[in-house]
């Protein structure tokens, strides 16, 4: 029963967010010219925030999974050196 109740409030949540996401594209829809090196787009507000937040998304998880691999390899480095002559 209360994993129901649960996802109840994770789909209302989804609802919510869904709805305010709709009322965030309507009310943007003037179009915005995005400026990069030699290169002009033109899109819609809304649409070019929507990219600019999905790529800051992958940005964040690119650059966690590098420290994370790097942390693991160190650690893997000093088990390697510190269990060196054990067998």
């Amino acid at each position: 029963m209360a994993q129901r109740r649960h996802g109840q409030g994770q789909l209302i949540v989804a609802a919510v967010i869904g709805v305010l996401l709709l009322f965030f594209i309507f009310q943007n829809t003037g179009k915005v010219d995005f400026h990069f090196l030699f290169f002009t787009i033109s899109l819609p507000l809304a649409m070019m925030l929507i990219i600019s937040m999905v790529l800051a998304v992958v940005a964040w998880e690119l650059l966690l999974y590098a420290l994370r691999r790097r942390g693991r390899s160190a650690r893997e480095q000093h088990y390697a050196e510190v269990h060196r002559g054990e067998v």
